[in-house]
């Protein structure tokens, strides 16, 4: 019987994913930090329509999206962000982890 992968593997992976995003595991918020972080959101999108090739802008929109659990925002940013620096290794992790 060949044997892919067991629940240590899992866990080992896991413990890797949350080694390299700094162990931002997106959690549940709460309805007031929800509330808050959807107004931070649409305040980084705005300003990302005034500097469209902010990296750093960019990256922090993506951060927030994945704390909103707004993956296809987060996704879409992180893979932008390629686009303009194709050698950012974090940027890389987030979206695998996306």
């Amino acid at each position: 019987m060949c044997r892919f992968w067991d629940i240590h593997d899992f866990a080992a992976g896991a413990a890797l994913a949350a080694c390299l995003t700094g162990g931002a595991a997106p959690a549940q918020v709460s309805a007031a930090e929800e509330t808050a972080l959807r107004a931070e959101q649409q305040q980084q999108f705005a300003a990302m329509f005034e500097a469209p090739d902010d990296v750093d802008l960019m990256f922090q929109y993506a951060l927030t999206s994945i704390r909103l659990q707004d993956y296809e925002a987060a996704i879409t940013t992180l893979e932008r962000i390629l686009i303009y620096s194709p050698n950012l290794p974090r940027v890389k992790v987030e979206l695998g982890a996306s």
